[in-house]
């Protein structure tokens, strides 16, 4: 075998396996390590839509304002689970905005939830409450209540962590 044998066949050419970057000077070099896009965009703060191939009246779902990690990387898993399975791009951001709400009420310092396992009914009455204060029954109190209890449940029926406690949950009556 020869030195050259496991070069490309044609080294200014990039197959689909390994995409090219274009740099902001005009250079273009290789990607070595190839990703799909959703890839790419799940380890954003913002991601762009348009990237994921999903042509929607928004053009970005945020989760910047999350300052939790471990509840970002949920809020993150449960956008790209609702959005692959076709829900729209509106509702996702839209359970995203609602955990980003009550991420803001955890980070706190009258709250200062560190962690999934803190999350309890007794901390979602005080969210209510907090809620209530905020938006007294409009349109948008109902819809953070009723994302976040989606949330919760795709948490559990997913095991994506079994460190949230059953207490953790919305009922009708707790909907404004």
């Amino acid at each position: 075998m020869s030195e050259t044998s496991h070069m490309p066949a044609d080294p200014g050419k990039a197959g689909p396996e390994r995409p090219r970057l274009q740099l902001h000077t005009g250079q273009r070099i290789e990607d070595p390590t190839p990703r799909n896009v959703w890839d790419i965009e799940y380890d954003r703060e913002v991601w762009r839509l348009r990237e994921l191939g999903i042509k929607a009246k928004i053009a970005h779902i945020l989760f910047d304002r999350i300052p939790q990690p471990w509840l970002k990387d949920l809020a993150k898993r449960w956008a790209r689970w609702r959005l692959s399975t076709g829900l729209g791009a509106e509702s996702a951001a839209s359970g995203t905005r609602a955990i980003t709400h009550f991420a803001q009420f955890l980070a706190s310092p009258a709250v200062r939830v560190v962690r999934l396992d803190q999350v309890d009914r007794p901390l979602l009455e005080r969210y209510l409450a907090h809620l209530h204060a905020d938006y007294a029954g409009r349109a948008v109190h109902r819809n953070f209540v009723g994302q976040l209890n989606l949330f919760f449940l795709a948490i559990r029926q997913h095991r994506w962590d079994d460190t949230l406690p059953a207490s953790t949950v919305f009922f009708p009556e707790d909907f404004p």
